[in-house]
């Protein structure tokens, strides 16, 4: 079942994530590739990190969830897709709350990233939207934190950053009632620290990349 989940989503879930077909799209090169190591890890060694083990349980959540609008409500398939995604989904947050116990700097910084935006994605499928707020500040907190130690990223850890950026100004945007002034995280003069981390870029390609990217998906 794993197997045919992980198909399902590299063949017809990632390209979901995007409005318009990527060259690179990041949940296919930089989501996916740690799942399979997960998987390697497990199949070989018997155990991974939790925020691999998070991220793998998240990527099967959301294929569940996704399978489960294919077949004709309240039907036995919907049904079992439906109580698959809820068990992967608890899963994925058990491992998620062992990964975050755990001191964040000493981690793989872009696994740990990973495992909580894709938290974040299934609270977007399956429309837990309280979730979805407290895994955008969990994110939050761990960028603020490495931010501090590590100024310079590598361009995928630039990629979460925005990724993380887009969710997190449109979870804002449609709260707005709720959020105090200084409680909105990104502006436009700690923009390229926490974004993009002082590598050369501008707000222009934020722009450029909501518009390709899941926001898009909000605003259809």
């Amino acid at each position: 079942m794993a197997r045919y989940l992980l198909n399902y989503y590299i063949r017809d879930v990632a390209d979901m994530m995007t409005v318009i077909p990527l060259a690179k799209n990041p949940w296919k090169f930089i989501y996916f590739p740690r799942a399979m190591l997960a998987v390697g890890e497990l199949s070989s060694l018997g155990k991974t990190s939790n925020a691999r083990n998070a991220l793998l349980n998240a990527l099967l959540a959301v294929s569940a969830f996704n399978l489960q609008s294919k077949f004709t409500r309240g039907s036995d398939e919907m049904k079992y897709y439906v109580d698959l995604g809820i068990q992967l989904r608890q899963q994925a947050s058990d491992f998620l709350r062992g990964c975050l116990e755990e001191d964040i700097l000493e981690q793989k910084y872009k696994d740990v990233l990973v495992a909580v935006l894709s938290m974040v994605t299934i609270d977007v499928v399956w429309g837990t939207m309280s979730g979805c707020k407290i895994h955008l500040d969990q994110c939050e907190k761990i960028i603020e934190k490495k931010m501090k130690v590590k100024k310079k990223l590598s361009s995928k850890a630039v990629i979460l950053h925005r990724i993380f950026g887009s969710m997190k100004l449109l979870q804002d945007s449609s709260s707005l009632e709720n959020i105090q002034k200084e409680e909105i995280f990104l502006n436009e003069s700690n923009y390229k620290t926490y974004i993009i981390g002082g590598n050369a870029g501008s707000r222009e390609e934020l722009d450029r990349f909501n518009n390709n990217s899941i926001t898009g998906l909000f605003r259809k």
